[in-house]
């Protein structure tokens, strides 16, 4: 988040030129490949009794879902 900020607050041509800061942040930051450990954690860490999203999926639903929903989340991960 610090290098987001870092990127807004340079001195830039105009909004174009921050959009495109931003996008080359991304793009270097977003180069690795998450590994199936790191899904099983996020998951582990969503808080229960929150509210649905707009999917209407709640997290224990996808908590309890056990290795096979894991699975196919990592793989849908990898696949965005």
């Amino acid at each position: 988040m610090e290098h987001f900020k870092e990127l807004l607050n340079t001195e830039s041509n105009g909004k174009e030129q921050v959009d495109q800061n931003i996008e080359a942040s991304a793009q270097e930051q977003c180069t690795e490949e998450p590994n199936i450990q790191e899904v099983r954690e996020v998951i582990k860490e969503m808080r229960n009794n929150k509210a649905p999203g707009r999917d209407n999926i709640c997290a224990e639903f996808v908590k309890y879902g056990g290795d096979k929903l894991i699975q196919l989340m990592y793989e849908l991960i990898k696949d965005v």
